[in-house]
């Protein structure tokens, strides 16, 4: 009996942290963050809605070459679906690019914007978007790819050429540029959730994690997997 109640008790505090971690970003984000492509390659945009209008933000430099006029492509229902944008670009050096498109993408719950002044530094945030074009799948709930969630610290604000940047520690790759990066007020209750940012970049930080051991003549290198040999100038493993 006791054995069977501390069974139940462990898989109620599983239920509950389930529940918990997937509240974490809310429905209307995922809903709202697409899978973009244009002629510089893959990455995010997201869709918000002002004054009865919808728009999609993206970084800017996911639009270079492209025109003020163009079409690009969002993955929606596992295909890619052209969409006719005007684009309006802010100024160097701020990357953040605001596309209007021709048609509705979502009718999904706001996504409101608030300004970096309510966020405190060494807050909890998370930035949303699909790394080497990489997205769930859960058909259910989204008819479109579900993007991935990866989570930061508010670090620091910056000047940069008279701009302001956010600094987020936290792993970034290709592919999220362009996406929302989101938070939830402290304080205040619910799991409602504000973009404040869009992911521009990342500081690459290169660190060798292996170390190199020559080999011996008499060492063989049968068994040993194909990536852990490399050959020198000489072409000797």
């Amino acid at each position: 009996m006791r054995k069977r109640i501390r069974l139940s008790f462990l898989l109620l505090l599983v239920t509950v942290a389930s529940v918990s971690s997937y509240s974490q970003v809310s429905g209307n984000v995922y809903d709202r963050t697409v899978l973009l492509k244009t002629i510089v390659g893959t990455g995010t945009a997201f869709a918000i809605d002002i004054d009865n209008r919808q728009y999609l933000v993206t970084a800017r430099h996911m639009v270079t070459g492209l025109g003020d006029h163009h079409q690009v492509s969002v993955l929606r229902e596992n295909q890619w679906k052209s969409l006719e944008v005007t684009i309006f670009r802010c100024k160097d050096p701020i990357d953040i690019a605001v596309l209007v498109p021709n048609q509705l993408l979502t009718h999904a719950d706001a996504l409101p914007v608030s300004y970096p002044s309510k966020l405190y530094f060494g807050q909890e945030l998370f930035f949303v978007g699909f790394p080497f074009g990489w997205s769930m799948q859960f058909p259910n709930l989204f008819s479109g790819p579900v993007a991935i969630v990866k989570r930061g610290v508010f670090s620091a604000t910056i000047k940069q050429d008279g701009a302001k940047l956010m600094l987020i520690d936290g792993y970034n790759n290709f592919g999220f540029s362009g996406g929302p990066i989101v938070y939830h007020e402290l304080g205040k209750p619910g799991y409602d959730l504000s973009v404040t940012a869009v992911v521009s970049g990342f500081q690459p930080e290169l660190r060798p994690v292996v170390k190199k051991i020559p080999l011996r003549p008499s060492d063989s290198v049968d068994g040993i997997e194909s990536w852990r040999l490399i050959k020198d100038e000489s072409g000797t493993p």
